[in-house]
């Protein structure tokens, strides 16, 4: 029979063990994922400071400054005279930045400085921008970089002279494209001299400091940084996931051209993301601290030493208590087929030593998977009937409510709740050890695939299955009783707890509670792991029930808006020129008290001046008539050359916006150019381009479509400055929903080309 058939009622003992155990482990798992602690007491005059930093960042993030805003000016300004008081070769890099790819285009300022070193070289480039999102004071995203990047040289001027040249770039025109870095590797000669790449961003305002993208061949740097970085933050999984993502930072441009480098992100708070909240007040200053405490190490290190080269990747992690670990990416097949062959031996020792079943076993590994999907399943299905419940969560884009920590935990427990409970009615037919082999052998199978398909994320199913598998073994070779194996494997889930625990938390970070089964999926395979020790625990499943449905009270009592946590909206004024109308436009789905008092008798339909025929459905209200200056389009020329109809424009803002969108209905465009610059380089039946940062300068546009056809080209001047209009003051309860128009004026004109 199963060891577990004959097992004793469990004492106080072995419970009070367990608990502590697993207790711990979800505590300093979550501790590791969380916003470090700023150090206390003065820094020396050699290291990096948040309070000397702070000067700098308060004079960055006054206001919104948006590239092609006269804030961004002055933010510019600020920079290129801190720069050369530290005693830097600065320079301004102006120039037209495009992404062909989404035909987007920037009259750019990136802002380059040199720190000369005595060995001439390679440099080293460290990298952030300073455009902020248009609504947003950017004071983490990504003002807290630049301006850690202002302390960093401060701090490298009180040491000797540097071995090797230090490139400081500061990109404009990143949140519209990354634009800068485009323009800085395509045009500027120090992108050809630079040996290695630092770069630096936010997408909130706290949590730890990730390393969470390299390039191929990173196995020397990745060693060279777990060595030098003050508690080194980051896996080969992130790497993995994040190089098959469409989007990307600067650093994406930097490897994309050639570049060796590393980049750096807290991603906590992302609530505060792209909002009027990125204020330098809410940003978590241990974050920075430990940004600032990476940027100086790694620019001392780099500086004063040869540049890394090239090598076989590595797969790397860090967790608590046992710290960063990474081995040759080589290893990831031998040591996945170990993890196998350990499961085996286990397995095998059990079903001749402990009476297990091998049928049971196996048949253990899809009800573990459909356990698993069940219980994700469940965690997304909730997440949305919560939204359903709280329809005001949808106005939260990023993803996450601000409350989003009472749901977390709610979803944890009821997610954990669900699964013992299935591993309870499952216990009718399958023994509690051959649940949790079968579970092991899951972990086992997906060590194999993804040591084959991903060799960077196998470590975190290589570990775990280690621990269990030897755990197991040594429970059947010694024998132990049911409860002495249950403690032994408590034993070994703890190493295995710290380092998943942290993954979850971050997964749960990065995808947010839109995709919540993704970390359910990785928290639940972790239980089926647990299932004896947890069989210990008779009442877990009800106190973790009742646990998350205080969790979802929580989380309903808080679920409202206030001057902390302001609701957003989406409202903005738009200007048919042709027909010289105005009209406030919004696209959330209900409007709010304060959105529907700007806009009497609103309606759901079409703008079609604004946004042509097949534009989408909003809410649109009549507005006083608006004296604001439509932008000017001038037909230079119109005509068929060879088998294509080339139409060359001239456009301009009269009231210098700082974005203008491009938008052809009717005749596909074949290609499109912008002061020279190839702006579309592949057909595109409903085209639509971007231009930032041009102001009042007039702007050669040239389209090729196909002969023949009439269409209607729709330009649309936009600026961001609606809340400072007289009589729009936001109330303290609201702010602009990012991502979108919120918060904008846009001038649009229409011209119509016939056939």
């Amino acid at each position: 029979m199963p060891m577990h058939s004959t097992s004793p009622r469990p004492g106080w003992g072995a419970i009070l063990f367990v608990s502590v155990l697993l207790a711990a482990a979800l505590v300093l798992g979550l501790a590791h994922s969380g916003t470090p602690a700023l150090p206390e007491g003065p820094r020396p005059a050699a290291a990096f400071s948040v309070e000397r930093a702070l000067v700098d960042l308060r004079q960055i993030a006054r206001a919104p400054h948006a590239t092609g805003t006269p804030a961004n000016d002055a933010v510019r300004a600020f920079l290129v005279a801190r720069l050369q008081a530290l005693g830097l070769e600065t320079h301004v890099q102006d120039g037209i930045g495009v992404m062909q790819r989404h035909s987007v285009a920037g009259k750019l300022h990136n802002i380059v400085a040199r720190l000369p070193g005595r060995v001439p070289g390679p440099a080293l480039l460290l990298a952030a921008h300073y455009d902020s999102a248009p609504t947003s004071f950017g004071a983490a995203d990504d003002g807290a970089s630049v301006a850690a990047l202002l302390e960093t040289v401060r701090a490298l001027r009180t040491g000797p002279v540097l071995e090797r040249d230090v490139v400081i770039l500061i990109t404009d025109g990143e949140e519209a494209g990354l634009l800068g870095a485009r323009l800085f590797t395509a045009q500027h000669p120090l992108a050809r001299q630079a040996g290695l790449v630092l770069n630096f961003e936010y997408r909130g305002n706290a949590g730890p400091l990730l390393m969470f993208e390299t390039a191929a061949g990173n196995g020397p740097l990745v060693q060279r940084w777990l060595q030098t970085a003050p508690a080194p933050m980051g896996n080969s999984l992130m790497y993995e996931v994040y190089r098959r993502m469409p989007n990307g930072t600067d650093f994406s441009i930097f490897r994309d051209a050639g570049l060796h480098g590393l980049n750096f992100a807290a991603i906590g708070g992302s609530t505060d993301y792209h909002t009027a909240l990125d204020r330098v007040d809410r940003l978590a200053t241990g974050t920075w601290q430990r940004q600032g405490d990476t940027m100086l190490a790694l620019a001392r290190a780099f500086s004063q030493g040869p540049l890394v080269a090239a090598g076989p990747d590595r797969v790397y992690f860090d967790a608590p208590v046992i710290g960063a670990v990474s081995c040759p990416g080589a290893w990831a097949v031998p040591l996945a087929l170990a993890a196998a062959l350990l499961c085996v031996l286990a397995v095998v020792t059990g079903c001749r030593r402990a009476g297990l079943r091998a049928a049971a076993i196996f048949w253990s590994m899809p009800a573990f998977v459909v356990q698993v999907i069940v219980v994700a399943g469940a965690c997304q299905a909730l997440w949305w009937c919560v939204r359903w419940v709280h329809p005001q969560y949808k106005l939260m884009l990023q993803g996450d409510p601000y409350n989003a920590s009472w749901y977390l935990a709610a979803l944890a427990l009821l997610g954990a709740a669900l699964f013992l409970l299935l591993s309870t009615w499952l216990r009718r037919w399958l023994d509690a050890v051959e649940l949790a082999l079968g579970a092991l052998a899951c972990w086992t199978l997906a060590a194999l695939a993804t040591a084959v398909l991903l060799p960077g994320a196998s470590f975190l199913f290589v570990w775990p299955g280690v621990f269990l598998s030897a755990a197991w073994l040594l429970a059947f070779l010694l024998p132990l009783n049911a409860q002495r194996s249950a403690l032994l494997q408590a034993a070994a889930l703890f190493p295995a707890s710290l380092l998943v625990i942290p993954i979850v938390a971050l997964v749960a970070t990065a995808l947010t509670l839109n995709l919540v089964a993704a970390p359910a999926v990785l928290g639940a395979m972790l239980l089926g792991l647990a299932g004896p020790a947890l069989t210990l625990l008779a009442r877990l499943p009800l106190v973790a029930a009742a646990a998350g449905v205080a969790g979802l009270a929580g989380g309903a009592l808080t679920a409202g808006f206030d001057t902390d946590r302001p609701q957003p909206y989406s409202l903005y004024l738009a200007l048919d020129a042709n027909a010289g109308r105005s009209y406030w436009l919004s696209n959330d789905a209900a409007l709010a008290p304060w959105v529907r008092s700007r806009m009497p008798g609103a309606v759901q339909r079409e703008a079609p001046g604004v946004f042509g025929s097949t534009g989408p459905r909003l809410w649109v209200a009549p507005a006083a008539p608006q004296a604001i200056d439509a932008p000017v389009v001038t037909i230079v020329s119109d005509q068929v050359v060879g088998a294509n109809r080339h139409v060359d424009l001239v456009l301009r803002s009269p009231r210098r916006a700082p974005k203008i969108t491009l938008a052809v209905d009717g005749a596909p465009v074949l290609a499109a150019s912008v002061d020279g610059q190839v702006l579309l380089a592949e057909r595109q039946d409903r085209w639509r381009g971007a231009l930032h940062g041009f102001g009042a300068a007039p702007i050669r546009l040239m389209l090729q479509l196909q002969p023949g056809q009439a269409f209607t080209l729709r330009v649309a001047d936009v600026s961001y400055d609606l809340c400072a209009a007289p009589g729009m003051a936001c109330p303290p309860t609201m702010l602009a929903q990012p991502f979108g128009a919120s918060g904008t004026i846009q001038a649009v004109r229409s011209t119509v080309f016939q056939p």
